[in-house]
């Protein structure tokens, strides 16, 4: 086992990177080209636990969407690992994070 005086600098730089992992977003509006200004923004929260499919629904259309903040580890990638419809967000592959949506 290692020295204290080693393992410190090592443990201090895994939390940053776990912090910084959680802290990742993706700022561009994702609409299908017909959803630019309409409506008001919402936040919703979808997880995919252990790493399953998971589709989470809106009243409504939804017309855009962005990826706010990641709360996972795992990565949340548009068009592998999140996307959406005009029923709703899905995730998939550990993928949680809170997502900007505008609804019609």
């Amino acid at each position: 086992m290692y020295p204290l005086h080693y393992r410190i600098p090592l443990y201090t730089s895994l939390v940053g990177l776990i912090l910084f992992a959680g802290c990742a977003e993706d700022p561009q509006w994702h609409d299908g080209r017909h959803g630019r200004g309409r409506g008001e923004v919402q936040t919703l929260s979808c997880a995919s636990n252990e790493n399953a499919y998971r589709q989470c629904d809106v009243d409504g259309r939804l017309l855009m969407v962005r990826l706010r903040e990641r709360q996972s580890v795992s990565q949340c990638e548009y068009g592998r690992s999140w996307g959406w419809s005009r029923y709703g967000v899905w995730v998939d592959k550990g993928c949680r994070a809170d997502f900007d949506i505008v609804v019609d």
